[in-house]
């Protein structure tokens, strides 16, 4: 089974994915394209036949507004 990581964050109105085991980086303007495209990267990254058993992890990271007046 391959196992490929992602960490996800937002930029510049885009949502991201950047791959923590697999170089891959990846940018889609909603959620739903985002994960098809990253399913799809990965499938071409290793070669894999379609419908092949692959297992994502996602780590969303949340920003934190900066404090004010400190």
């Amino acid at each position: 089974m391959i196992k490929a990581r992602f960490e996800i964050f937002k930029s510049d109105g885009y949502i991201c994915a950047v791959g923590q085991n697999v170089g891959i980086y990846i940018c889609d303007k909603n959620w739903n394209e985002l994960m098809k495209d990253i399913y799809e990267t990965v499938e071409l990254y290793y070669g894999l036949p379609d419908k092949a058993e692959l297992k994502m992890t996602v780590e969303v990271k949340a920003k934190t507004p900066p404090i004010s007046g400190k």
